[in-house]
């Protein structure tokens, strides 16, 4: 029986620009029809502004439809009078928690929703105990969600949905802030409630390896579905995929990387597992091997070393949030010490919690330490003589959140508010604000919509613009591409390399996602509980498997499938106690590095 039906939905809606000169009429959802039947686990995947938000909100009854017809459980969205009870049938996880977090301690906002149904107090009790334990949460149940990170408080607004239990859950991409520890507890949670209680899952995600174990998928573009059917049968179609603007997954970019090269590997394969099994086999039946081959380390040498006046120094940084109780009294930074040298591009990693967040924000002034020492260019910041304004505009930070940044009513006029506090007249803000637009791929008819009519995507693009109008030294970017979709990440990349290697801006990255680190970053630097646990190379660092495993942090999914395929041949490559590589320089940090060092050992 379907729980769901959608029958040829329309929907559109007016986008206004901020100075009410036009209206523009733009159709989100294009006659789309689907159903989802009870107990199923459904993905909507799709690029930013696809659409596969808005259908989320449509199926929630959040929206109503332009033209035709929405039923859920029997009931048509459409009517103002059975609105309670859809919504009690479907509840939805917003992209960003902030959205949904509504009290004072975590149990309190989690009882909230249960409340409203009338649940009694026992059994609410129950379920707070059980939707915290499902998200790993549960040390932070008398915590005011205010205090929490990104990561945490998302963590928080699932545990909320999960204590109503409604028969249909509505996911709209809740892993996008989390650590990949994080991640993996989420996910099993979500599937957990679909797999062991049959609650209807419906999972909007820019991840094809979250929905790789769904029941069936639908992709939308520009409104309209333009693929569907299972996991199995999608992953086989990797051209198309990209067509429709999904990042492939690991597994899928790393066999079409091995065909490119000459490697025939069955169409059948589309999985790891099965991907090493072929491996096995050709090493077992062929010969096939793998050799020691160095791959060249083509990073730039940490610079940590040079003289003290150049650059960021931090000394000894400690810094505790104002506490709401006892509980809360935990140091956010403790005795940090770091440098962050012109011309680096260094990646901050480390669990939810661990104290990125807090970190940065002392590196453009945000946060004056409680104890230790900020140096810029060889100045004291926190003395009396100097003027923190000239820090900001040399050293720049994009939020994790970007509508936080946002506020004027035209994209144009948020862009050039930040040259326009520098002094500069109304035309060369202008200016400068129409070249940052082109830096980030917003095109130029977007110059007077509102910015909050945007997606989340291009919210952030808005954001960074705004940030290199001001032409910044130092940029800082709070978990940059998080609900960006491929195309969009793979230019925001792009843009940070010309902007390091061609302007010499230094980048600073924070971010959850270790393959984007491995890929981009030259320098790494992992925090934990508030301290500076790791300093090195990228290659250096992720030579440290077993380390980063402990601090709940893995490692790349490249170097991960390389350890596989040295165990298979080589065992004794790896030492046992630690999981360090013996040769470093020997990780392949990319896809390409991966597929090269395989194809490598056909020869």
């Amino acid at each position: 029986m379907n729980l769901i039906d959608v029958k040829n939905l329309l929907f559109n809606y007016k986008i206004y620009s901020g100075e009410k000169e036009e209206v523009i009429e733009h159709t989100a959802i294009d006659h789309v029809s689907l159903s989802i039947k009870k107990g199923d686990f459904v993905g909507i995947l799709g690029h930013n502004g696809s659409g596969k938000s808005t259908l989320a909100k449509q199926l929630a009854a959040l929206l109503k439809p332009s033209g035709g017809i929405i039923y859920v459980n029997g009931m048509d969205t459409a009517k103002d009078e059975l609105l309670l009870p859809i919504r009690k049938t479907a509840g939805m996880v917003f992209q960003n928690p902030d959205n949904q977090l509504i009290g004072n301690i975590v149990e309190e906002d989690i009882a909230f929703g249960p409340e409203n149904m009338g649940i009694p107090r026992e059994e609410i009790e129950e379920r707070i105990t059980r939707a915290l334990e499902a998200t790993g949460m549960s040390a932070y149940r008398e915590h005011s969600p205010n205090a929490l990170s990104g990561g945490q408080k998302q963590k928080i607004a699932i545990s909320g949905v999960l204590s109503m239990e409604p028969e249909c859950i509505i996911f709209d991409e809740p892993t996008a802030m989390i650590d990949p520890e994080g991640r993996k507890e989420v996910l099993k949670a979500i599937y957990d409630l679909n797999r062991l209680k049959h609650i209807t899952i419906i999972y909007i995600t820019h991840f094809l390896d979250e929905v790789s174990k769904a029941d069936y998928l639908y992709v939308m573009k520009q409104g309209a579905i333009t693929l569907e059917g299972s996991p199995e049968t999608l992953f086989k179609m990797p051209d198309q995929l990209t067509e429709n603007n999904l990042e492939l997954p690991f597994e899928i970019s790393l066999i079409a990387e091995l065909r490119k090269k000459g490697l025939n590997i069955p169409k059948e394969i589309y999985t790891k597992k099965q991907l090493l099994e072929f491996f096995k086999y050709l090493r077992q039946e062929e010969g096939f091997l793998f050799p020691e081959k160095k791959v060249e380390n083509q990073q730039k040498k940490c610079i940590a070393e040079t003289e003290e006046e150049k650059g960021i120094v931090l000394k000894n940084i400690s810094y505790q949030y104002k506490k709401r109780s006892a509980e809360e009294a935990k140091d956010a930074l403790q005795d940090v010490s770091l440098s962050i040298k012109p011309g680096e591009f260094v990646a901050i990693v480390g669990k939810t919690g661990s104290g990125k967040s807090t970190l940065i924000q002392h590196l453009n002034g945000l946060l004056q330490p409680q104890s230790g020492q900020y140096f810029f260019e060889g100045q004291d910041i926190w003395s009396k003589k100097y003027d923190l304004k000239k820090l900001r505009q040399k050293v720049a930070l994009c939020f994790q959140y970007p509508e936080y940044q946002l506020f004027e009513e035209t994209i144009l006029k948020d862009i050039a508010f930040g040259p326009k506090n520098l002094g500069f007249d109304k035309k060369k803000c202008e200016e400068k604000a129409r070249y940052a637009m082109q830096l980030v791929g917003l095109p130029a008819e977007l110059e007077k919509v509102s910015p909050f009519s945007l997606s989340g995507g291009q919210k952030r693009r808005v954001a960074l613009a705004g940030i290199l109008a001001m032409e910044p030294e130092y940029l800082i970017l709070d978990e940059p591409v998080a609900g960006m979709d491929a195309p969009g990440k793979k230019m925001l990349f792009q843009l940070l390399h010309h902007l390091n290697k061609d302007k010499g801006i230094t980048i600073v990255l924070v971010s959850h996602n270790m393959d984007d680190v491995a890929a981009h970053a030259d320098r790494v630097l992992i925090m934990e509980d508030g301290t500076l646990k790791m300093d090195g190379t990228t290659r250096e660092i992720f030579a440290r498997k077993n380390d980063l495993t402990t601090m709940g942090l893995g490692i790349p999914q490249t170097v991960e499938f390389y350890l596989e395929l040295r165990k298979m041949q080589i065992q004794e490559s790896i030492d046992s106690n630690r999981q360090t590589l013996q040769n470093e320089n020997a990780i392949p940090l990319t896809i390409g590095e991966l597929a090269e060092y395989i194809t490598g050992g056909s020869k």
